[in-house]
Formats: structure tokens, sequence, C-alpha cells
């Protein structure tokens, strides 16, 4: 079972089941618990939860964002990658240590240790 921690709307904290749905910290979602059909913010993937927690509602569903993901697309770097993201390089996949958003490029961690500058990182 994977489990998420939820903020109900009115501030109550309920740890769900998350099944597969994919989450991510400050997603809005639908959580049925001990009083119905309630909606909220992930604050804790399950990914991030480390041990267990009591479990007393499970995530059904993930509602859509309250604003359009392009309100910052043209902000300087809303391109770029975020630290952690796994891109494509020409040498093969990587992890992004480092991000230079004046320059429009990353540094790219690959798998075989070898750490690949990528311009325009993100613009693709």
């Amino acid at each position: 079972m994977k489990v998420a921690g939820v903020r109900l709307a009115r501030g109550e904290v309920v740890w769900a089941d998350a099944g597969n749905l994919p989450l991510a910290p400050g997603v809005r979602v639908t959580v049925e618990c001990h009083r119905g059909l309630e909606q909220g913010r992930v604050f804790i993937t399950p990914d991030q939860l480390v041990g267990t927690a009591p479990v007393s509602g499970t995530i059904t569903g993930v509602l859509p964002s309250e604003r359009p993901e392009s309100a910052c697309d043209s902000l300087p770097g809303a391109g770029m990658p975020p630290l952690g993201a796994t891109i494509d390089t020409p040498r093969g996949t990587g992890l992004v240590i480092r991000i230079d958003p004046v320059r429009g490029s990353a540094v790219v961690r690959t798998e075989d240790g070898v750490e690949v500058e990528v311009r325009d990182a993100g613009q693709e």
C-alpha cells in the first residue's frame, strides 16, 4: 500500500491510500474518509514517507490545477528542468545536478558518472 499525507480543506490531516496515482506535493485530490468525500492537498507523497502511518482514507482522484500550467511559461528559466529530474542527453539518461537559467544550460550526471553540460535544457 502506498500512503500519502493529505491536508483537507478545513485543515485536518488524513493519511490515505494513494493507490498508483501520480502525486506531487501541493496537488489537489479527492479523498474518501470518515466524513465522506473531501478535497485536500497532498503534503507528503508515498516516496517521501519513511515508515508507516495509520491509514484513514483513500485518494479517489487528482483534481485539475487551479491555474493554467502556462501561467509562468514566459518567466526567465521557466523551461529549465528541475534539480533532480532525469533527462536524456547525447551521452544517455542522467540526473540534473546544476542549472544555469541565465545561460539556458544544465549539468547532468549520466548513469556512468560523467557530467555533461546541456544547452537549452528543457527548451527542446
